[in-house]
């Protein structure tokens, strides 16, 4: 009988709750922490996620960012009104 490791146990549990996170919610923290960084609303949209299998413990997925300032204010300008 094989007996798991500490280690083990940890990388299981992580895996697993990886695979429990909200797309949505991941898209709400990765465009919150860009547009803090760069000081613009931004957008996020993920797609095409991929996770790892039993020996590699990870996740791959594509991250499309938008700058939603411009597109308000494009909007806007098109309809004839002025963004504040």
């Amino acid at each position: 009988m094989q007996t798991k490791t500490d280690s083990e146990s940890f990388e299981d549990l992580f895996s697993y709750k990886l695979k429990e996170v909200d797309v949505h919610a991941l898209e709400v923290a990765i465009a919150k922490a860009v547009s803090e960084l760069v000081g613009e609303t931004f957008g996020c949209t993920i797609d095409r996620i991929k996770y790892g299998d039993n020996l590699l413990k990870a996740a791959n997925f594509n991250v499309s960012l938008s700058n939603q300032s411009k597109l308000n204010n494009n909007y806007a300008e098109r309809r004839g009104e002025q963004h504040r």
